[in-house]
């Protein structure tokens, strides 16, 4: 009996030892490396849900070395910790202009590491015929498929005649969407757009074209797949146009697209630079991939844009083509994050950072209180990097990380 309340005693001192070393463990983490912290604001939605109530938690790792561009981190203030992205870096003159980020007086490349675009419609849980006109009403070259398939017939339809192209009829605003794929609706209006579609084409005439078109301000870009009569041979080309009677080619190159392949094609325009991406579905990387890239030199305003507020009054992106024949499987258009020009701090004027300074913006821009209102911060204001939703369990996930545009 007693050797049984002796082992009795010696198990219970070693599960309160082993709880203990586990508070202990656990203190020191929070005091020295990791905290959790719940997003109580939505200044960065879509990256980080939150709300006073029912926000997002995040854990967060301490780390107050100076950030990256675009990192997302996490901020001392007055009224606790918040969380904005890195946007201007020690030393740098940044302005915010037309939405976008001028670093030194330029805008940023595409080899710098962008955010996640935010998505504005993606027909995975949005039908198409919701919100975009199918080609010339009298014609009906865009019809329903199985399995969700649209598909276009426009084999008779000549080069130039844009009977066989859909368009995007909602304007393009700073929406989002949420963590159930619904459309949080914005009000201001965008610019930088990029449209994605996974189609593949099945027969083409000789000179058939696949066309995925993006419009801003006055200017039309369009990157265009011309099919040779032997149907695997394509010429890609990023063009662009601002008055009916001039085309300007910016690149061009040759690709082999085989016929009755799955395409995955992606078609941006970020910060005056086009790139187009071909990704073909089961071929090896180094054959399957392929790109065009080219800058321009700003956008022509349109002549009704009398503020030079950089609008667009026709439809934002159309895709489709001429003399093809296609299946089309998804279509997905994102959007780059618009910085709106609110109070004064790099909006009426660039601010010059020191050298321990940085600009902080809000990806939610409309509803975010950010370097815009109140200034730069202090890198000492650093507390660390948000590394992975905890909870609600349901949407755990690490924040995206930045990545280049090509």
């Amino acid at each position: 009996m007693r050797s049984a309340g002796r082992v009795r005693r010696r198990a219970v001192f070693a599960l309160g030892l082993s709880a203990g070393v586990l508070v202990l463990v656990g203190l020191f983490l929070r005091a020295f490396l990791f905290r959790v912290y719940r997003v109580d604001s939505g200044s960065m939605e879509p990256t980080l849900f939150g709300s006073a109530e029912r926000g997002e938690s995040v854990i967060v790792e301490f780390d107050d070395s100076t950030p990256e561009r675009f990192e997302t981190i996490v901020l001392r203030g007055p009224g606790g910790a918040y969380v904005k992205r890195a946007v201007g870096l020690p030393g740098e003159r940044v302005e915010l202009r037309h939405g976008d980020v001028v670093v030194d007086g330029r805008r940023l490349g595409p080899e710098v590491p962008r955010p996640l675009f935010p998505v504005l419609f993606d027909s995975r849980w949005h039908p198409i015929e919701d919100d975009f006109i199918l080609g010339a009403q009298d014609q009906r070259p865009w019809t329903p498929g199985d399995s969700g398939l649209w598909l276009l017939d426009a084999l008779e339809i000549p080069e130039g005649d844009r009977a066989g192209l859909l368009y995007f009829h909602r304007n393009a605003t700073d929406d989002y969407l949420d963590a159930d794929h619904r459309i949080v609706r914005g009000q201001r209006v965008v610019n930088d757009l990029v449209v994605e579609a996974d189609l593949r084409v099945v027969e083409v005439a000789a000179g058939g074209i696949v066309r995925l078109g993006l419009h801003e301000c006055a200017d039309t870009f369009e990157a265009t797949l011309r099919f040779s009569a032997e149907g695997d041979e394509v010429t890609a080309s990023l063009t662009r146009r601002n008055r009916p009677d001039q085309l300007e080619v910016l690149a061009e190159t040759r690709v082999t697209l085989p016929l009755n392949s799955w395409l995955k094609a992606r078609f941006a325009n970020v910060d005056d630079c086009l790139l187009l991406t071909l990704l073909v579905e089961g071929l090896d990387a180094g054959a399957g991939e392929s790109g065009l890239g080219a800058s321009y030199a700003g956008n022509v305003f349109a002549s009704t844009d009398l503020r030079r507020e950089g609008l667009s009054y026709v439809p934002r992106v159309h895709l489709g083509g001429e003399g093809v024949r296609l299946e089309l499987a998804r279509l997905r258009i994102e959007r780059d994050l618009y910085y709106t020009p609110r109070d004064r701090w790099g909006v009426e004027e660039p601010v010059q950072l020191g050298v321990d300074q940085l600009f902080v913006l809000g990806d939610n821009s409309a509803h975010s209180r950010d370097s815009r209102e109140f200034g730069p911060v202090s890198i000492s204001d650093v507390v660390g990097r948000p590394r992975w939703v905890v909870w609600p369990w349901a949407v755990r996930r690490p924040p995206p990380e930045p990545r280049p545009l090509r």
